[in-house]
């Protein structure tokens, strides 16, 4: 459809400047609010509102316009098939059916008075049929909102269960099935209205209240299905999204239909953008790679975060446990000690094996083995650079230092002094290691070019550590205890010592909203602290004990490895539940996050 031959105004709206930069374009100025533009190349139907925008009272209308035999589009009337009954809203017209689903205040049959809810007209020889109210479970006596006819199944916005939540609904010999769409699209707050494409792959809806979101009023979201037909945690479409309300997207050529009052203030006007964009901001969201470890499969795999595939799959050495990634390279550290292989998921540790350990370089195609000359090497980081990479040793009381400039890279121990060293931390500002030490309980502040270091003695345990450069502070896992310590890097002091109030914390990742989460492998649960306040701000329950947790670089969404289920979850903190599983191998431990894979 040529939408520019309908409209009566074009303009490109200044600041609407990604999502390919796109121009925006009103399809009919009018001072009442469009909400909604769904058609074909020959026919549209409008909806429309009047008063001002968000208090309006004054039922919703569909219009509709066609072609001329010359090609010209008609003005706008009144569809009198759906207005001579009553209101209508929601418009979505389905081309292979020649059906219009719409919503309607007006009494259901068997619901009765109910709000507002789901229906559908059908078009026979060119002759308009009554209107058909859908029966329940598709309806309810809640309100129902934007049904969407796609892949020959019907999402729509339902608020059933005391919020909005996004649905999908299948029909069937004996009747309609219906599901909401899970916790990568629904959440504790609004999801309302929607638009699905024809082969069920790419979902636009509008959600409120969100604590990502620019409106509390509404925003709008996009998600993919990956490879396995699951559903990605819903990405915000900031470059479209302003500090009034989006919705109701709709499908126009190649293009998506919305409403906005972001721009007009007062009322709402139809924009278009590229539907391509909004794939590419998805895609641009999940250009991420994640490498997992897994300590009895004694391999490192990576996989796509858009397509949810395992793309590379590496031997590693015996029992590896940590990763260090810096841009291009990602080194691996093999312990030799590592859980009982076990096929099936178990409930307690399967016991241990123990071989000699050691260390592998990836850095792009090409692999290294590193000689490391110690035995249990358990952590790794890079410096700021990517030439220098330090592992720890537990049995030589410090670290190995590995310069990668050199060939073949030489191995130099550092001394701490200190037994049990574990996880290592680069602090830059002061190019300074920092390392914990399990059996020491404390914390070493070691110095690589002189060798020198200092220790703090926090508790038993001390084992992840969680580099904070902005607040100059290091938290530390303090497992046996169930304690977390805050450390100053200045002083080399504890600040204060933290109760998550869960079972052996284990591992720290931060998001996005400034919450520092830890992983608590003994009560089977993840924690979050308020990086601010220190305060604990959240709880998410999970079916096994997390050993590693890492944070999507822009997304609310969390990647936790559950060693005895022997995989790899993604947990979409806005739905509050399990989005996909990545098969990782046998007890996996370390993850790493690698954004901007091209």
């Amino acid at each position: 459809m040529n939408v520019t031959a309908c409209a009566y105004l074009l303009l490109s709206v200044a600041g609407l400047t990604a999502l390919q930069q796109v121009q925006a374009a009103s399809l009919f100025e009018s001072t009442e609010n469009e909400l909604s533009l769904t058609g074909s190349e020959t026919e549209i139907w409008l909806e429309r509102r009047a008063g001002a925008w968000g208090k309006g009272t004054a039922p919703s209308r569909i219009l509709h316009s066609q072609r001329n035999a010359a090609g010209d589009w008609l003005p706008l009337v009144e569809f009198d098939p759906v207005m001579s009954g009553g209101d209508g809203g929601d418009p979505f017209y389905h081309a292979a059916s020649e059906t219009l689903y719409f919503t309607s205040t007006r009494r259901h049959p068997v619901l009765g008075e109910s709000e507002q809810n789901i229906w559908r007209i059908q078009r026979v020889d060119g002759t308009w049929r009554e209107p058909e109210a859908l029966p329940t479970p598709v309806n309810s006596a809640g309100v129902e909102y934007s049904p969407v006819k796609a892949g020959g199944r019907l999402y729509f916005a339902s608020y059933r269960d005391g919020q909005g939540d996004l649905h999908v609904a299948s029909e069937t010999d004996s009747g309609w099935r219906i599901e909401p769409l899970g916790a990568a699209i629904n959440s504790a707050t609004g999801e309302w209205n929607l638009w699905v494409s024809d082969d069920e792959a790419l979902l636009v809806f509008e959600a409120s209240e969100r604590s990502g979101n620019i409106s509390v009023s509404g925003d709008l979201y996009a998600s993919m299905k990956d490879a396995t037909g699951r559903w990605l945690p819903a990405v915000p479409l900031h470059d479209l999204n302003g500090a009034g309300s989006e919705l109701n997207p709709r499908a126009l050529g190649d293009d998506l239909v919305y409403a906005s009052s972001s721009r007009q203030g007062t009322h709402t006007d139809l924009y278009r953008v590229s539907r391509a964009s909004v794939i590419d901001a998805v895609e641009r969201a999940y250009e991420v790679r994640l490498h997992a470890v897994s300590r009895s499969s004694h391999r490192v795999r990576e996989f796509s975060l858009l397509t949810g595939e395992k793309v590379r799959d590496r031997p590693i050495g015996p029992g590896p446990h940590l990763l260090a990634i810096r841009g291009s390279r990602l080194a691996v550290a093999a312990y030799g000690e590592y859980p009982r292989p076990h096929d099936e998921p178990v409930s307690n540790m399967p016991g241990w094996v123990q071989e000699d350990g050691g260390a592998l370089l990836i850095d792009g195609g090409s692999e290294q083995r590193l000689r490391l000359d110690c035995r249990r090497p358990h952590g790794a980081v890079f410096d700021a650079s990517g030439d220098r990479l330090w592992v720890t040793c537990e049995d030589q009381e410090g670290v190995v230092g590995i310069d990668l400039r050199q060939q073949p890279p030489a191995p130099e121990l550092l001394r701490t002094n200190q037994p049990g060293a574990h996880v290592i931390a680069y602090d830059e500002r002061r190019d300074q290691l920092l390392v914990a030490h399990t059996e020491a309980g404390g914390v070493s502040f070691l110095n690589p070019a002189t060798g020198e270091a200092d220790f703090l003695r926090l508790a038993p345990g001390a084992e992840a550590l969680h580099l904070d450069k902005g607040r100059d502070e290091l938290w530390v896992t303090l497992g046996p205890s169930g304690a977390v310590s805050v450390v100053g890097l200045t002083a080399k002091a504890e600040l204060a010592r933290l109760e998550p109030g869960c079972g052996f914390p284990i591992d720290f990742a931060l998001d996005g909203h400034e919450r520092l989460w830890v992983a608590c492998f003994g009560s089977q649960e993840l924690v979050a602290f308020d990086r601010a306040t220190r305060a604990v701000v959240d709880r998410l329950s999970l079916t096994a004990g997390p050993l590693n947790i890492e944070a999507h670089p822009s997304l609310p969404v969390l990647y936790v490895s559950l060693p005895r289920q022997n995989r790899v979850v993604e947990l979409n903190l806005t739905g509050r539940g399990t989005t996909r599983r990545f098969d990782a191998g046998i007890e996996p431990d370390g993850l790493g996050l690698v954004p901007g894979v091209e």
